[in-house]
């Protein structure tokens, strides 16, 4: 990716991601078109399957960036790879926004490197653990073996944002209005690694105008809040009142154990960004979802 994109074309745009990426992009003066399975009166937004073939070709065609938000295995990226083929102007380069879950967890601390051999040795090295990651990374190397440098992957957390009533943090919330009780995955204590959508899409945004950005990048926050303070926020945000019980072995909608990930690359790359800011915004968040959960439930 040489220079800033000068149309882009979002498959599946409307998402909460998607809808953040529109922002950013027209903030940066970017045009751009969302690909979507429902109708919307925006006039930026068409619907269509992505696995329909005329749809997706009159889609990408003529577009200079496609971004895949939503292809989650290889039939996915075999789809929009086959409009692609068939477009009279296809576009120019992709970028694939995948999951950290194509790694397992515990090497998600470490660094990726930026030669492409040694970065595909790298992330060839641990398989992912659960069936979301595997179609994520066979989605990934679909558009890597196909499109070779003219795509890039994006490799996010968990994300959150203040405005998606169908968020799995809200979990805790419906224990609290239904039992009184909260039960925390591990202690509560445990450091989440949750990135804002707003910043993640701004992130995205930066990343796919960057002609020296690796072809993988991890985009992570830095540690942040701890679970307990995230149900805390969520919890006065609706002006709920439970007990917090730790100590429950199984996942929640969060991890039971602190997650560390090496993303120094990222925001040194990306260092323009407000990263600093992100902990309380994050908290603030949570804090907007559980005001939105009370209203639409009171």
């Amino acid at each position: 990716m040489t220079e800033p994109p000068r149309t882009v074309a979002l498959v599946g745009g409307t998402g909460r991601l998607g809808r953040a990426l529109r922002r950013a992009l027209s903030a940066a003066g970017i045009p751009s078109r969302a690909l979507a399975r429902s109708p919307t009166p925006e006039p930026e937004v068409r619907a269509g399957d992505r696995h329909d073939p005329t749809t997706l070709r009159t889609f990408l065609d003529g577009a200079d960036l496609a971004v895949d938000l939503c292809a989650f295995d290889a039939a996915d990226a075999e789809a929009l790879l086959a409009a692609w083929r068939a477009c009279e102007r296809p576009p120019n380069r992709l970028l694939f926004v995948s999951a950290l879950a194509e790694r397992p967890a515990e090497r998600w601390r470490d660094a990726l490197p930026t030669d492409a051999d040694a970065l595909e040795a790298a992330l060839s090295a641990a398989p992912p653990t659960d069936a979301y990651g595997r179609g994520k990374r066979t989605a990934r190397q679909a558009f890597r073996d196909a499109l070779g440098d003219r795509c890039r992957t994006a490799l996010l957390p968990q994300l959150f944002a203040p405005d998606d009533l169908d968020a799995r943090e809200l979990r805790y919330l419906r224990d609290a209005r239904d039992t009184g009780s909260v039960q925390l995955p591990g202690t509560g204590e445990q450091v989440p690694c949750v990135l804002h959508v707003d910043l993640a899409a701004q992130a995205l945004c930066a990343y796919l105008q960057r002609p020296d950005a690796p072809p993988v990048l991890q985009i992570a926050p830095p540690p942040g809040p701890t679970v307990i303070t995230l149900v805390r926020a969520l919890l006065a945000g609706a002006g709920v009142t439970a007990t917090l019980a730790p100590n429950r072995s199984e996942r929640g909608p969060h991890s039971a154990g602190s997650e560390r990930v090496d993303a120094a690359g990222a925001r040194s790359l990306l260092a323009a960004l407000p990263w600093h800011t992100h902990s309380a915004q994050l908290v603030a968040a949570h804090r907007d979802l559980g005001a939105r959960f009370s209203g639409e439930t009171g």
